[in-house]
């Protein structure tokens, strides 16, 4: 199944959450400060008729389109995990692949409900009308796999 899910993906990572998933990764001290540094002080302005609106504060986003924006995504979602042994998830920026074998079909809702609760707490939004469920027969082994796409 690939899921195509979270609405506005790069929009909605909070910076202290992505600097505190940063901070458990075996990086150098100076590269962790450097995404300190990136994410200290954002701030957005809008002019509109020659008028500027004051600054207003960004505390979440990952800049989509640059180089660090799908790395990022991926450091976010090194907590998303399949819920039960055997099923199998494969991420990059914000697609999620859930491959669900045939043994484990009666997963799939916990697998769903897991997938839920950790976007709610990522502050990301499930789109659940991007996503897709697709059945495959493996050809080499005769197995079948629900791929549920986010």
């Amino acid at each position: 199944m690939h899921i195509k899910c979270f609405s506005k993906a790069f929009d909605t990572l909070r910076h202290s959450t992505t600097l505190q998933k940063l901070s458990t990764l075996p990086i150098p001290d100076h590269i962790y400060n450097w995404f300190v540094n990136h994410f200290q002080n954002h701030s957005h302005v809008t002019k509109f008729l020659g008028q500027l609106s004051q600054p207003a504060s960004i505390n979440s986003s990952v800049f989509q389109g640059s180089v660090i924006g799908p790395p990022l995504f991926i450091v976010n979602g090194i907590d998303l995990k399949p819920f039960h042994s055997g099923n199998v998830m494969d991420k990059y920026a914000d697609d999620t692949y859930l491959l669900v074998p045939a043994c484990n079909d009666h997963t799939v809702s916990d697998e769903l409900q897991s997938i839920e609760r950790w976007a709610e707490a990522n502050n990301l939004k499930l789109n659940k009308a991007k996503s897709k469920e697709m059945i495959i027969f493996a050809s080499v082994r005769g197995e079948k796999y629900s791929v549920i796409l986010l």
